[in-house]
């Protein structure tokens, strides 16, 4: 069996984290900053993961006026006042632990349609990224 802390050696170690007042431009900028970076977490005053933003979440808010509803995997803010913030479209917070197996973290990507996964502590602090780009990479050094 192998778990996420068999290979945190090779997963991203500084993941994309703003707080939760963080404007949606600022975000934009962190991902158009590194493209590699699909999924941010937001994280309070004092670390703890409190949700995440992922591309499609920021791409259907920046672009609500052009997508579907049925497609929208949040709600808008009752209130939209042109100055959202991260808490306006994060979603829950969805993570993997080091004690958690890979089928575990495979489970959660499928389930939730999300291809990063945060990879937290014991106190909920963000210590990781577990990215499925890394998870091939995983895959070809240990030849699974």
């Amino acid at each position: 069996m192998l778990y996420v802390k068999d290979i945190m050696n090779l997963i991203t170690k500084k993941p994309a984290l703003v707080g939760e007042n963080t404007s949606l431009k600022d975000i934009a900028n962190r991902m158009i900053e590194d493209p590699k970076t699909k999924t941010i977490y937001v994280v309070g005053n004092e670390g703890k993961l409190l949700g995440i933003i992922t591309i499609d979440s920021l791409l259907i808010y920046l672009y609500r006026n052009y997508i579907p509803a049925q497609y929208m995997d949040f709600k808008l803010p009752i209130a939209f006042d042109g100055k959202p913030v991260a808490q306006d479209i994060m979603r829950e917070p969805i993570y993997v632990r080091g004690e958690d197996t890979l089928k575990t973290a495979f489970e959660k990507m499928f389930l939730y349609r999300i291809w990063e996964l945060p990879v937290v502590d014991g106190e909920g602090k963000v210590i990781g990224d577990l990215d499925s780009t890394e998870l091939v990479a995983v895959w070809e050094k240990l030849n699974l």
